[in-house]
């Protein structure tokens, strides 16, 4: 089995750890920790709106690991760690806001029914360089009353790389993030002290420890964080290949009809010839991917099938060839 480590904060461990049935006393613990941040009433009880098949889903690239909840007060809570500061983030987590908010109100309800929505974003990365606090609770507010706020809908950015160091007077969102930070380095005092010190937070730790010595479910992770890897580069190449080959072809194309449009043309032709050949490898490469890493770690040929939905056959093909 691969030595390697996932952090807490990896988007399919801290799903699995915080977005079950079976550890939503987890997910009650980080909803009030970030409420108490806030100002917001402590809930007593939460429901997990969503589940999830993460054999599946590690093998999907396009799904979000949203955690989307509804509190004790009726309240939507929609919960993500985002790993990478990607192009207007804060449109994407209000639009995903937005939506958990609408989808309350079934065609015929009445408007009296919406109740308040909260978007919690954990963030590996400091999007509010100017502030120092970790945490940033953004409300519709009028524009020349300021104590005239809205809040029905509240989003919430919590950085983490803002979390360095804790102590005893520290608060309960600072803990927990230090350990979405260090769960997977134990060996740091800081970590173990509030671990022990606090059965919720050993609780999320101790769960944290089944998912990292799960065999099946990290192969499966293994397999996907390498096939992104894969993409990303199978990407860059088809992308650079498909420029390359429709530049030539709308250079000559041009060159026979004496237009000028034919270069843009023909880089147009290119890029979707060169995307679509990109795009049917993938899946072929993905499976093989898969497969070839969970037969290194000793998963027999009938549970590989059954994970990745392929045939015994397909999956004796793959690693035959590999070995070849």
């Amino acid at each position: 089995m691969s030595k390697k480590k996932y952090s807490l904060s990896n988007d399919c461990v801290f799903h699995i750890v915080f977005g079950r049935e079976e550890t939503k006393n987890n997910l009650l613990y980080l909803i009030n920790a970030v409420f108490a941040e806030i100002g917001v009433q402590q809930i007593v009880h939460v429901t997990i709106m969503d589940s999830m098949d993460y054999g599946i889903a590690l093998m999907d690239k396009s799904v979000v690991y949203d955690i989307k909840a509804k509190t004790s007060n009726d309240e939507l809570v929609n919960i993500e760690v985002q790993l990478e500061n990607k192009d207007n983030y804060i449109g994407r987590s209000y639009y995903y806001l937005s939506k958990i908010h609408g989808s309350q109100l079934e065609i015929g309800g009445k408007y009296k029914q919406i109740k308040a929505s909260y978007g919690i974003s954990f963030l590996n990365f400091v999007l509010f360089k100017e502030f120092p606090e970790i945490t940033h609770n953004f409300i519709p507010t009028h524009s020349i009353y300021k104590d005239c706020v809205l809040k029905e809908n509240q989003m919430v950015y919590i950085e983490m790389p803002k979390v360095q160091a804790i102590n005893k007077n520290s608060t309960a969102i600072e803990k927990l993030v230090y350990l979405l930070n260090n769960a997977d380095r134990m060996e740091d005092d800081m970590a173990n002290d509030i671990v022990f010190e606090d059965p919720a937070l050993n609780q999320i730790y101790q769960d944290y420890r089944k998912v990292t010595e799960n065999r099946e479910f990290m192969a499966l992770l293994e397999a996907k964080e390498k096939f992104r890897r894969d993409a990303e580069a199978e990407k860059d190449f088809v992308e650079a290949r498909g420029k390359a080959e429709g530049k030539a072809e709308g250079l000559a194309e041009g060159l026979v009809k004496g237009e000028a449009r034919g270069e843009a043309k023909g880089l147009v032709k290119g890029e979707a010839r060169g995307e679509a050949k990109g795009l049917a490898k993938g899946k072929a490469e993905r499976d093989q991917v898969i497969v070839q890493s969970m037969h290194a770690e000793g998963f027999d040929i009938a549970t590989i099938a059954r994970i990745t939905k392929l045939s015994e056959a397909e999956v004796q093909h793959i690693i035959a060839a590999a070995n070849e």
